[in-house]
């Protein structure tokens, strides 16, 4: 392993695992905050999915009818 990839890792491992201050006094990993983050955003790409889909179907039902 070369110094760069080595330095990253361990740096990662290091700052991913701080905590920080989270709502309601809470504390989260930063590791957490951006699992947390990426997991919202697939939530809302799947919602957007879904409303395309349902404006497609009304636009072909209107277009049929």
């Amino acid at each position: 392993m070369d110094i760069m990839t080595w330095l990253c890792y361990e740096t990662g491992l290091f700052v991913y695992s701080e905590t920080v201050p989270f709502e309601n006094g809470h504390e989260a990993t930063i590791r957490w905050g951006i699992w947390h983050i990426a997991d919202h955003s697939r939530h809302h790409f799947a919602n957007i999915v879904f409303m395309k889909k349902l404006n497609e179907r009304e636009v072909l039902h209107r277009d049929h009818t």
